[in-house]
């Protein structure tokens, strides 16, 4: 079975269960693949919340979005800086699956973290904004383990 990295970044998004909605887009005019995150809290219907746009929230229910965005790293003129973290892949190769398996690892813990500060941030009990951390640090450890347990699985999905 000739599997794209699409699939296996899906498959891998639905093994890992996220504790979170996400959807994954492919924009293939900029050879990119984005693992979008939807967090969603409910608060206090007398809250507002604002987003980084000025545009505000009046509802009992708000939904915080990010992105991991997968690049080709030869074509893509991208600012990594606007998702939550990029990660370059060769588009002639493709991704290894042990990659899209650290990276959705890394994703679980992440937003797992994230749910409960956003809570306290909503509860005005946090900061006056919030947004998520990727761990770096954490990603490579992941990478790390999968390779010294024999279960990085070195096999090259391809770009569609």
């Amino acid at each position: 079975m000739d599997k794209s990295m699409i699939d296996k970044i899906h498959e891998e998004l639905e093994e890992q269960q996220l504790p979170c909605e996400w959807r994954l887009e492919w924009h293939k005019p900029f050879h990119t693949v984005e693992i979008v995150l939807l967090l969603e809290v409910s608060y206090p219907p007398d809250n507002s919340i604002s987003d980084i746009f000025g545009h505000s929230n009046h509802e009992d229910r708000f939904v915080f979005e990010d992105s991991v965005l997968f690049y080709d790293r030869a074509s893509s003129k991208i600012k990594t800086e606007e998702y939550l973290t990029g990660i370059p892949f060769d588009r002639k190769k493709g991704i290894q699956g042990g990659l899209a398996e650290a990276v959705v690892k890394n994703i679980r813990l992440t937003v797992g973290e994230a749910n409960s500060k956003l809570r306290d941030f909503l509860s005005n009990e946090g900061d006056s904004s919030f947004e998520l951390h990727w761990n770096e640090l954490n990603f490579m450890q992941t990478i790390e383990t999968l390779k010294e347990l024999g279960r990085f699985d070195e096999m090259y999905y391809r770009y569609p």
